[in-house]
């Protein structure tokens, strides 16, 4: 499901944090059950995110 790009994805994860991005995906999923208006194989799959900041 392609509704962002990296940037985009990246931006939010900053502001929402891995579990705050997993649940936009779900409630994104959730509102379009069938994939009308975002195409995807599945309603939805497996949820994972590995999320790295480095130290300064």
């Amino acid at each position: 499901m392609e509704i962002y790009g990296w940037p985009e994805y990246l931006d939010l994860l900053d502001k929402v944090v891995p579990a705050g991005l997993i649940a936009h995906v779900r409630s994104i999923e959730s509102n379009d059950p069938n994939g009308d208006r975002y195409p995807r194989p599945k309603r939805h799959d497996d949820a994972s995110l590995a999320y790295l900041v480095p130290q300064t």
